[in-house]
């Protein structure tokens, strides 16, 4: 059986594929990749994933751009090591502990696969991962909220209401 998150999550997905395909921005696939990486199951839950997501991408990338400069004399067997230590030094410094795999990921695909196009590929990765964080973040409060929130929604009215005297 489907719950509501699941089909929310579904539903938020998929309309953040195909606004990105209907864009024609190049890497559009990191949206819902991200829509489904920061959908945890609280509000709560999914700014954490969505912070830590977003640090994650942002460190990788400082890193890799840095790190391609840098070690272009070594060989990439040596130079990718040495930038995913780096990468787990910094994520744990500053306490990832999801987003430290992102910059790890964005390390490696660019090194490996994006390094003609690599700084047009991180400034697109970023902002698809923006926008899908941003996306599941509206969601999950627009777009059949929790019964709790709704609660609150009411009962925050009914106090509004009745210190403006109207109720």
């Amino acid at each position: 059986m489907y719950t509501r998150k699941d089909l929310r999550m579904a539903l938020t997905a998929g309309l953040s594929n195909g606004f990105s395909l209907l864009s024609g921005v190049p890497f559009g696939y990191y949206m819902p990749l991200a829509v489904l990486a920061c959908a945890g199951g609280t509000y709560g839950a999914s700014v954490e994933l969505g912070r830590q997501r977003l640090l994650g991408t942002v460190l990788g990338g400082v890193l890799l751009w840095i790190s391609f400069d840098a070690f272009h004399s070594l060989p990439t067997t040596l130079a990718i090591p040495l930038t995913l230590g780096l990468m787990r030094l910094l994520g744990g410094m500053l306490k990832l502990k999801a987003g430290y795999k992102v910059g790890g990921l964005i390390v490696v695909m660019g090194m490996l696969v994006h390094s003609t196009n690599m700084r047009l590929w991180i400034s697109l990765r970023l902002m698809w991962t923006v926008f899908g964080v941003i996306i599941t973040l509206l969601n999950l409060r627009l777009f059949w909220p929790s019964s709790s929130v709704m609660m609150w929604t009411v009962f925050g009215v009914i106090i509004t209401l009745l210190n403006l005297r109207l109720f």
